[in-house]
């Protein structure tokens, strides 16, 4: 599952992130990686991003890159020859789970996918995992946006209140719930 000559290591880990991130980053998730101009180690942006997740498998900016990536190419990536694997959104975020299954951004980035492809049921079901780890102004607005979407506009206005009462600053879920006749 992890090529386990080196890493796999902690996104969300400050010691990780210390002795390990950089490296990685430096050679592989530069900044053309991470905005899909080309790869780094070869002309082939999945390379390095398989890399990274290889090493990092819940760095949050990679998963969010392979997201981009699988978008802007209709929902097929690219194959990495170096790993077996598939490379699908769903395997990447399959193997972070596996890795750090009590990780609330990694269920937050995955609703996130999961809602852009219109799978509202699935992604709440990951916004309320998120939700349940560590609540936040960003899952119960999330939250707020799967049960607009569901119909549920009595649970959506109640996320809605929860997350603009921590000073959420995106107002697409407020001016949802407006076009409805509800007010916050």
């Amino acid at each position: 599952m992890f090529d386990v000559e080196i890493g796999p290591w902690d996104y969300s880990s400050p010691i990780d992130r210390r002795k390990n991130l950089s490296t990685v980053e430096r050679r592989h998730f530069t900044n053309r990686v991470e905005n899909l101009i080309s790869g780094e180690s070869t002309n082939e942006v999945m390379d390095d991003l398989a890399y990274t997740l290889n090493k990092f498998p819940n760095h949050y900016r990679a998963l969010h890159s392979v997201i981009r990536y699988d978008s802007q190419l209709n929902g097929v990536l690219p194959k990495v020859p170096k790993y077996p694997f598939p490379q699908t959104v769903e395997c990447y975020f399959e193997r972070a789970f596996q890795f750090k299954d009590n990780d609330p951004y990694l269920y937050q980035l995955y609703g996130i996918y999961l809602y852009k492809n219109n799978d509202f049921k699935e992604a709440k079901k990951h916004f309320l995992k998120s939700e349940s780890i560590k609540p936040s102004a960003e899952a119960h607005y999330n939250l707020g946006l799967v049960y607009f979407e569901l119909d549920d506009l009595e649970n959506s206005k109640r996320y809605a209140e929860k997350a603009y009462s921590q000073n959420f600053p995106m107002t697409g879920l407020k001016m949802k719930l407006q076009s409805k006749g509800i007010s916050l």
